[in-house]
């Protein structure tokens, strides 16, 4: 319901094409529940007890690294003297193309590859079975293999 109301609240602000979102949102959000839910919660239960809260926290700087390295271009920059966004009226358009897809991918990748480096494999290997339970609920499992 929460989605729901968040969705239903910004659609005045969207664009034919990021209304088509609106479904996706739902399906990521819905997609999740399941993942984390899935078996009362055994996938989480294994995220935690294999450290994964603290393999997330010591990777924090290199994650941010990755999804700044691949989706800082969507975002305006930062008006040094104001503190607030330049350009926030020309925001790209939030829709999943193969470009799209394909930077999905590339941080997919780059998070993963940072959290293997911590003592346990199994936070990277759940991250990226989150990653890859996503994509498979959005245009992007259409454009690349997931």
């Amino acid at each position: 319901k929460c989605v729901s109301n968040f969705t239903a609240a910004i659609e005045p602000c969207l664009e034919p094409a990021e209304k088509e979102n609106k479904k996706i949102i739902q399906n990521i959000t819905d997609s999740l529940l399941n993942f984390v839910c899935f078996k009362e919660g055994d996938r989480i239960a294994l995220f935690i007890s294999a450290n994964g809260p603290e393999c997330l926290q010591s990777k924090q700087q290199e994650i941010g690294n990755c999804v700044n390295a691949t989706f800082g271009k969507y975002v305006p920059p930062i008006d040094p003297n104001s503190g607030s966004l330049v350009g926030l009226d020309s925001l790209p358009t939030l829709v999943l193309g193969q470009k799209e897809c394909g930077d999905i991918s590339t941080v997919q990748g780059c998070i993963v590859k940072e959290l293997e480096k911590c003592s346990d494999p199994t936070p990277a290997n759940i991250v990226d079975s989150i990653f890859n339970f996503i994509l498979r609920v959005t245009p992007c499992k259409d454009v690349m293999a997931v």
